[in-house]
């Protein structure tokens, strides 16, 4: 994922605060769809799958299952992505139309937005992709899953000296401000390392899963959630490469274009994230779908069998009780004739 400077080499074209302004106009878009699905897709059905678990169905339930739904670790993330992106496109695209004080303050706001988009994808990443790497690198999910724990706090020191800045330069005078910029650029740099070398770990592991289905004849149906995460993840994680080496071309090169591109990129790492948990959503209910028609299907063979099971029981006892009549017929004429 992309990374920023504490040095104010932003672009100031006019095509540029559009362009960031619309991003961040489509990031609260993303947030309120992202409502919009949990409120009346996800938890009315999750709600309905847990309530047929639970035989007490009282209101404090039901509320309690509500908002474990609601504020589950998937939502929040994402949700906190995106409402990150909002902040982080607004404050890219005024940041560089001011001075001083006031571009510190906006480069600050830059750098705690960033940090906070950047954890939230990481986070939501290894949430989802542990159960991969489980399957194809189980010497390495150990030490895999504790990497959160250690990335995160990282990713959060990029925007301290930034902050320490703030708060220093209208108290303390003469403050160095290219050291602040060589720290702030440091740390910013260690955390992509950081963030690649997990990219790189995950991409690895979605690769190997989807080969390894195809090797062992599988196919991508194998196991189909596994599967969406990988593709979604393969996709998400090649973005986030892509962004940090085109922002390297921009801090090179100076160039605009692809400035704008490392940052929509990052809008895009939750776009593919927010389709993963929708592909997810749609295969989870086709999934339960084909149960209950397999279901429906056994039940409605088990009745015909019972109903001709049913039948053929009459039709036997029919037979036998014609031949009991006849039977009886038969000794009613052998008494009569003897009587005679």
């Amino acid at each position: 994922m992309t990374n920023q400077t504490t040095v104010d080499t932003t672009p100031k074209s006019i095509p540029s605060i559009v362009i960031l302004s619309t991003a961040s106009f489509l990031s609260l878009i993303g947030f309120t769809y992202l409502i919009w699905f949990v409120v009346t897709q996800e938890i009315p059905k999750r709600s309905k799958n847990e309530s047929s678990n639970i035989q007490s169905n009282n209101s404090r339930t039901v509320k309690k299952s509500t908002l474990k739904i609601l504020f589950s670790p998937f939502n929040i993330s994402l949700g906190l992505m995106a409402l990150s992106l909002v902040g982080y496109y607004a404050s890219s695209a005024a940041r560089p139309y001011f001075e001083g004080f006031q571009f510190h303050v906006l480069n600050t706001m830059v750098g705690v937005f960033f940090s906070a988009i950047e954890s939230t994808y990481v986070y939501y990443s290894w949430k989802r992709g542990m159960f991969v790497v489980k399957r194809v690198f189980k010497q390495l999910a150990t030490v895999l899953s504790y990497s959160i724990y250690v990335i995160t706090p990282i990713i959060h020191l990029q925007p301290v000296p930034n902050i320490i800045l703030c708060v220093l330069e209208n108290r303390v005078s003469g403050l160095n401000l290219k050291l602040f910029a060589a720290i702030g650029n440091g740390l910013v740099a260690f955390a992509g390392v950081c963030v690649i070398g997990f990219d790189v770990l995950l991409l690895a592991a979605f690769i190997k899963y989807v080969r390894r289905a195809d090797d062992e004849g599988l196919g991508l149906k194998a196991d189909r959630k596994l599967t969406i995460i990988c593709q979604y993840g393969i996709a998400a994680d090649v973005i986030s490469i892509t962004a940090l080496l085109i922002y390297a071309l921009y801090a090179l090169k100076g160039s605009e274009i692809a400035h704008i591109i490392s940052e929509l990129e990052v809008g895009l790492i939750f776009a593919l994230l927010l389709a993963m948990k929708l592909r997810l959503f749609r295969q989870e209910n086709t999934e339960e779908q084909n149960l209950q028609d397999r279901i429906n299907a056994k039940s409605e063979k088990c009745c015909a069998v019972s109903k001709s099971e049913a039948e053929r029981t009459a039709s036997v006892s029919a037979t036998r009780e014609e031949e009991m009549r006849l039977a009886s017929v038969r000794q009613s004429s052998v008494t009569n004739h003897n009587s005679k």
